[in-house]
């Protein structure tokens, strides 16, 4: 994780995987919202929109906090999303 923090490269790499992930939920909120109150959709689309807005601006350790600590939860919930046709 060190080398994350350090040099640009991985980050960047990170970032571009983020951000496609967000990028999804933020679709898929509009579908799913109603019927998964307990997935933080804000906290998506709020990721989404600091790293199309100012990229330079997200630091690091902000984003390996998110991807250890609250990104699991997030996936989960994802996986276990209702879909009502």
């Amino acid at each position: 994780m060190q080398t994350f923090l350090t040099e640009r490269k991985p980050q960047d790499a990170v970032m571009w995987r983020l951000s496609n992930f967000t990028e999804e939920a933020d679709k898929l909120w509009k579908i799913l919202a109603r019927d998964n109150p307990r997935i933080d959709w804000r906290e998506l689309t709020r990721l989404r929109q600091d790293d199309h807005h100012g990229h330079a601006s997200i630091r690091p350790a902000d984003v390996r906090e998110f991807i250890e600590r609250r990104l699991p939860w997030l996936v989960s919930k994802l996986r276990q999303a209702r879909v009502k046709e």
